[in-house]
């Protein structure tokens, strides 16, 4: 029996092709790995902020398109022929999302991993952006400062769909090094403020299945190190009614959350035993309340 991840790349070989040139550097020292679907009026401002990056080291920009419609693909061509140096497409020929049983989401976005080269590797959506062109400098030259660090993150602000702006995020203290411990209770880190270094993600089938793409990746990283924290806004989240996440209803993310923890212990990925069950406990306990909540409001 073939695992998720087999076909997924099953997937891959046969529907998704690399547009990339012999321009584009072979050893960069960043990945930028950007995955759009149907982001027309998104996309641009998101490449944009990563072209505007004053770095003195290579980064490659590799942006996978699960067959959008809406004229996002032809924006993407546009902007990898501008810049062949600097961009690869990882283009499928129909929307993969029903093509993998089990897949909860468009596989595309893992189509991206074996095909980045870069020592670090940040995820970035296509309908979200950066606001600091300083922003990936700083993050590589704290992950250098700090070898035991997986990765490193920075605080964010959240755009929703009427054009508001709130935060930053996390507010308050954040604690200079995150641990499993702090991270499991919830997803604090936007998928875009975290830069980690590539040799240390790692995957387990168990985990393509789970609805959230990001936050078991970022719990695996805190098995191998802790995540620093960087005190500075440098990125916006854009929260909409499109968005994967962001259209679930609250039942449905506190059931993928409970999904997370029973995969972690399953597998055996945790630090800490004791506090992957009591963040489990802590999420059971508002998925009732939850439920109470809709039934008294039914009667």
């Amino acid at each position: 029996m073939t695992t998720l991840y087999e076909q997924m790349q099953q997937c891959f070989k046969s529907h998704v092709r690399l547009v990339r040139g012999a321009e584009l550097c072979s050893t960069p020292t960043v990945s930028v790995a950007l995955a759009t679907y149907n982001h027309v009026r998104y996309i641009r401002q998101s490449i944009d902020s990563v072209l505007t990056q004053v770095a003195d080291f290579p980064v490659e920009i590799i942006i996978s398109d699960d067959f959008s419609t809406d004229g996002t693909r032809e924006i993407l061509l546009e902007y990898q022929a501008r810049h062949p140096d600097r961009i690869a497409l990882v283009l499928s020929d129909r929307n993969l999302w029903s093509a993998v049983p089990g897949m909860p989401a468009s596989p595309t976005p893992f189509a991206l991993m074996p095909v980045c080269r870069g020592k670090y590797l940040v995820l970035l959506d296509g309908d979200d952006f950066w606001t600091d062109d300083s922003k990936l400098v700083l993050q590589v030259q704290a992950l250098d400062a700090n070898p035991h660090w997986a990765g490193c993150f920075h605080r964010y602000t959240i755009l929703d769909g009427k054009s508001q702006m709130s935060g930053p995020f996390p507010p308050g203290q954040v604690p200079s090094e995150i641990r499993f411990e702090e991270l499991i209770f919830s997803n604090f880190m936007a998928t875009a403020s975290v830069l980690m270094r590539r040799e240390w993600i790692y995957f387990r089938d168990s985990l393509f299945r789970l609805p959230m793409g990001d936050w078991w990746i970022f719990l695996l990283l805190t098995l191998k190190g802790p995540i620093g924290f960087l005190d500075k806004t440098m990125s916006v989240y854009r929260a909409h009614s499109e968005g994967v996440w962001s259209k679930k209803s609250n039942a449905q993310k506190i059931g993928g959350m409970l999904d997370l923890y029973n995969a972690l212990e399953i597998e055996g990925l945790y630090k800490s035993l004791d506090a992957l069950r009591a963040a489990r406990n802590s999420w059971v306990t508002k998925l009732i309340k939850y439920a109470e909540e809709l039934e008294s409001r039914s009667r």
